[in-house]
């Protein structure tokens, strides 16, 4: 998937023709499928009616977590969308089940999980979904617990902390799982799927259970790559700021937004193989 990102400090974008302007630069809508605007941007309604019609998905984000998306009023392989509700309505078991054992591999595979086997074994007799999110949960516990061992204790509060996040290392998890989610999500949408229904996490709201399920496998290396992060001083302290919780400042993500671009870029070779499995 191609996408184009805009977390700068202007007032509204700007559009020329079939093209969307960002610092004198023009930026073809045909050649982006998603544009993601991060921050306090406006957009007027014909401008999003413009970009809706060029089949671009828009997704609005702000810092603390907080986004919407906004995509072309196009209906795609309706089909592929009922055979998703015919299986979580009959059937979500194997599909839960898939993304939990890829969620242990990959962290196998990432950091040597040494629990990794004895926990693919309960799950492969696990009976039910809350017997499989027992599993899960348990594993995420120990996990985090062995994960902040790795990184500099001035980063961290030695747990995993949320909605809000308390240190900078949590803020740097919390930033990296949300705009997986949203890259995910968006994927989904262009692919066809429907993203509020999801197999292991449960449909609530506005949330996208789907993309939350197809995360999972993902977790291990978004944590790698934020603890490289903080290991490459890539970013510092004072790259945070604190409201209730703590949050990657502008000039933060302004550091890390080119190689995490890649990184989300380098999950499109997986993901197209779990939508066609």
């Amino acid at each position: 998937m191609s996408f184009a990102v805009v977390d700068t400090k202007i007032e509204r974008l700007e559009f020329d023709t079939r093209c969307v302007r960002i610092d004198n630069r023009r930026i073809p809508l045909r050649l982006i499928d998603s544009l993601i605007v991060y921050g306090d941007v406006a957009l007027k309604s014909h401008d999003l009616i413009k970009i809706a019609h060029e089949g671009v998905t828009v997704l609005l984000a702000n810092a603390r977590g907080k986004s919407v998306t906004i995509y072309a009023p196009f209906a795609k392989n309706s089909e592929l969308k009922v055979a998703q509700y015919a299986t979580m309505r009959d059937n979500p078991f194997p599909v839960a089940r898939f993304f939990i054992e890829e969620k242990l591999r990959v962290a196998k595979q990432v950091w040597g999980e040494p629990q990794s086997d004895e926990i693919f074994e309960r799950i492969s007799k696990a009976k039910s979904l809350e017997e499989l999110r027992g599993i899960e949960g348990s594993f995420s516990r120990d996990y985090f617990k062995r994960f902040f061992q790795r990184a500099p204790k001035v980063w961290h509060k030695q747990k995993r902390s949320k909605r809000p996040p308390q240190d900078p290392l949590n803020a740097l998890l919390s930033f990296g799982y949300m705009q997986a989610y949203n890259y995910i999500a968006l994927r989904l949408i262009a692919a066809g799927f429907e993203p509020s229904i999801g197999f292991l996490h449960v449909p609530f709201r506005d949330h996208y259970a789907l993309a939350s399920d197809v995360i999972e496998p993902f977790r291990a290396r978004i944590d790698r790559f934020m603890l490289t992060i903080v290991e490459n001083k890539t970013v510092t302290l004072e790259d945070f700021s604190r409201h209730k919780g703590l949050y990657l400042r502008h000039s933060g993500r302004k550091k890390i937004w080119k190689p995490w671009q890649e990184r989300l870029s380098s999950f499109d070779r997986d993901l197209d193989l779990y939508f066609t499995s």
